[in-house]
């Protein structure tokens, strides 16, 4: 783990991190981060588990995206930051905890979020982390005048979106659809943030620290999966004559283990350096991260189904939908964020034409 040393300060210069730093690893700080981010997650895969269960899975399928992004967007935002500027002084650490609390408040505003009743919690608690990143980045622009061009377009960008989440929020169109509409102007408008704020001075990010960051995410998205298993193993424990969910529960494992091993491979991730590849690659992750915490959701799903034999046999081919085109979709973003560099021709088409067969299965 990297170690900063601790500052009498309260307030010390966010310099530039050395991008060669040598042993450059997560801090505690930041894995205590991604716990709180992953019980957002953990929210939304469960509400979206009893959204499909009860037959609302397309208005279910859109809350979970929505929900998804607010959470996965922060926290690439805050990883590709720290992995440039982190002094881990008393300042900055208030400031990710106070993000932290933004991540609760998402997982709190879940349930309102899916039953429809209001989104006005949820857009405050996303807004609430937009300003704790404007404040940091106009902190590094104070500190770093090689970088300052860089990071007052980041503020000015991110400070545009605030205003807009809070318009929204104020406006709240009565049709759905339109709101629905509006929120993902908004998402565009938060995507083309790094793209239109890197200028020709890059922020100084550390390879070997964003791959683990990424990794440990994959990891304890992973581990949403196994959660599920444990929840069949459970059933299949305490109810001996419900032999239906055991193969779920080792189903769940071998999926789980699986993806890790494809995740975990002797190649490299973000081999290349430039824009566009880094571009695809940290983008790409979406795909990976939200298929593989909707496999936790297809478990959840095909439990209930088998738990109430009453739903029929639709709700256990829904159960069995929920997991394969999840596991299609992970396999097939490995190979956008990954393979799609690195394999031959013909392995594109194997593992492509893998994900679709798994999605199709």
């Amino acid at each position: 783990m990297h170690q900063v040393k601790q500052h009498s300060l309260p307030r010390v210069p966010l310099k530039a991190r050395d991008a060669d730093e040598a042993h450059r690893g997560a801090t505690q700080l930041e894995l205590l981060f991604d716990l709180v981010a992953v019980i957002a997650i953990a929210a939304a895969t469960h509400e979206f588990r009893h959204a499909i269960s009860s037959g609302h899975g397309a208005h279910g399928l859109v809350q979970f995206l929505m929900v998804f992004f607010m959470i996965w967007w922060p926290w690439q935002q805050y990883t590709w930051f720290s992995s440039s500027f982190d002094n881990d002084d008393i300042v900055q650490r208030l400031s990710v905890m106070v993000m932290m609390v933004g991540f609760m408040g998402i997982a709190a505003s879940v349930p309102l979020v899916f039953s429809g009743e209001e989104h006005g919690s949820l857009l405050m608690s996303y807004a609430v982390m937009r300003v704790v990143q404007v404040l940091l980045w106009r902190w590094v622009a104070a500190d770093n005048p090689e970088h300052r061009a860089t990071a007052n377009r980041y503020s000015a960008y991110l400070g545009l979106t605030f205003c807009y989440w809070m318009g929204l929020n104020a406006w709240t169109p009565s049709a759905p659809d339109l709101w629905q509409a509006c929120v993902l102007v908004g998402f565009a408008m938060e995507l083309a943030v790094p793209l239109l704020a890197n200028g020709t001075k890059r922020t100084p990010w550390h390879r070997g620290h964003i791959v683990e960051r990424y990794g440990l995410m994959m990891i304890i998205t992973l581990g949403e999966v196994l959660l599920y298993s444990v929840e069949a193993l459970r059933l299949a424990v305490g109810d001996p004559g419900n032999l239906a969910v055991l193969p779920l529960a080792l189903g769940g494992c071998v999926i789980a283990f699986a993806l890790w091993t494809l995740y975990f491979t002797g190649e490299g991730h973000l081999e290349s350096s430039g824009f566009w590849p880094v571009f695809c690659w940290s983008y790409g992750h979406f795909l990976v991260f939200v298929a593989v915490a909707g496999i936790g959701t297809g478990l959840g799903v095909s439990i209930d189904a088998l738990g109430a034999p009453s739903h029929g046999e639709g709700a256990i081919h829904a159960g069995h939908l929920t997991i394969s085109v999840p596991v299609g979709l992970a396999v097939a973003g490995l190979w956008l964020v990954r393979d799609r560099a690195q394999l031959s021709a013909s392995g594109h088409g194997l593992m492509l034409g893998l994900a679709l067969l798994i999605a199709w299965s």
